[in-house]
């Protein structure tokens, strides 16, 4: 009978050796960064139980996610789209080497047209939602590991390759958001989410100044003019659920 072994780590990573009898040779290292252990843990084991695929590890924010990352170089990081404070991107960023490897799929609790957006623009192999069957998952991290792309159904045929790689299609591309820099940005999804200037200073390590010159910013740039009307405009670009 195959026994799972189970061991903890720094910080309280969870990292799940092979299962016995299956050497991980030859087969596609996954590292899942997940902040919901639960959906972790299902996740990891249903991922484990396929004959190609191997769960290196598991995290449950983008810091830890990428030092294991540079720890186990696996083929393909699999992480939620929604991790705290707009992580999933933060770790694109640092994932990504001159190779392009690891390959990256995120995983949205639902379509979110801004995850997809940024998630393109940071060069992401897949973009799939928790709905899709354990198989979708499967087949989209051996899709990036071949260096292919994979995207669920009603995101696929909004895609359009451009001189720039693939890119939402034009119809579905402009946002006002766009015009945002990634700090704007940051401190945007903080405030729309309650965070006061000072929390976003001490989340963001930046002085009280410059968050407020920030949001003096994009403020400026959406043509809003209340907090209220920011968070209307969060839940209609999908940064925020409803």
């Amino acid at each position: 009978m195959s026994v799972r072994r189970l061991r903890y780590g720094a910080s309280g990573i969870m990292i799940r050796d092979p299962i016995d009898g299956r050497p991980a040779a030859g087969r596609l290292g996954v590292l899942i960064v997940e902040n919901q252990t639960l959906v972790a843990e299902l996740l990891a084991a249903e991922l484990q139980r396929q004959p190609d695929i191997r769960v290196c590890a598991t995290a449950s924010d983008d810091a830890a996610g990428a030092d294991l990352a540079s720890k186990h170089r696996p083929e393909v990081v699999l992480s939620s789209a929604m991790l705290a404070d707009r992580g999933a991107f933060r770790l694109l960023r640092r994932i990504r080497t001159a190779n392009g490897r690891p390959r990256a799929v995120l995983l949205d609790e639902r379509v979110c047209i801004a995850h997809v957006r940024e998630g393109l623009r940071l060069g992401v192999a897949g973009y799939h939602t928790r709905h899709e069957a354990t198989s979708a998952i499967a087949n989209a991290i051996r899709l990036a590991a071949a260096g292919e792309t994979s995207f669920c159904a009603e995101i696929a045929a909004r895609i359009a390759a451009t001189a720039d790689g693939l890119r939402l299609a034009p119809a579905f591309r402009y946002t006002p958001l766009e015009t945002l820099s990634q700090r704007e940005l940051d401190v945007l999804l903080l405030i729309v989410q309650g965070a006061t200037v000072k929390d976003c200073a001490e989340q963001l390590n930046l002085s009280p100044s410059t968050v407020d010159n920030h949001k003096t910013r994009f403020m400026r740039k959406l043509n809003v003019h209340r907090t209220v009307d920011l968070v209307r405009l969060a839940i209609r670009e999908q940064l925020i659920p409803s």
